[in-house]
């Protein structure tokens, strides 16, 4: 006979059964505390750089595009300015005008220009669903904003390099000036 427990949430209740088809005797506790400090977004960026170069060597260019970006999102949201709307979902170019200049300093901020200008063009939140045709065709139709390839390169590959090293540049700087 199968107990339902009153304590868990009908959706999760198939998640909890064990293969005897008996919920579990105590309560799991599946709740995560939210991302909330500038730390653990410097170091959430520090492992999705690592995962995206993994990703890249591996082939996998699209989520390695998808997690680049995350891990320059994650440390521009490390120098937010505390206190502040969070406005700026996923705009690069915003995260970075809100950026603490006490913090990052204005050296840090002229080296983080360009390649946020470069992250902004080449990457949206979207890549999680896209398939590799679908990331290919939006590139080809950048062409003209983010440059010429020769011929016989595979764009896409081009561009995840690309995307890779100013994600990279962005996240480094950020570790460089990082102060707790």
């Amino acid at each position: 006979m199968v107990r339902v427990r009153k304590d868990v949430p009908a959706t999760l209740r198939r998640f909890f059964f064990r293969l005897d088809g008996q919920l579990p005797a105590a309560s799991v506790d599946i709740t995560v505390r939210p991302v909330t400090s500038p730390n653990d977004y410097r170091l959430a960026a520090l492992e999705r750089i690592i995962e995206a170069d993994a990703l890249r060597r591996a082939g996998t260019l699209v989520m390695s595009m998808y997690i680049s970006g995350v891990a320059a999102e994650c440390m521009l949201r490390a120098y937010r300015k505390a206190g502040r709307l969070f406005d700026e979902r996923h705009d690069l170019i915003e995260l970075l005008r809100s950026c603490d200049l006490e913090r990052l300093g204005v050296a840090g901020f002229r080296r983080l220009r360009e390649p946020v200008q470069l992250a902004h063009l080449l990457w949206w939140s979207g890549l999680r669903f896209a398939h590799e045709g679908m990331a290919r065709q939006r590139l080809r139709r950048m062409r003209a904003v983010a440059g010429r390839l020769p011929r016989a390169a595979d764009f896409l590959k081009v561009r995840c390099n690309q995307l890779g090293e100013a994600c990279r540049e962005i996240v480094d700087v950020g570790a460089e000036r990082w102060t707790t």
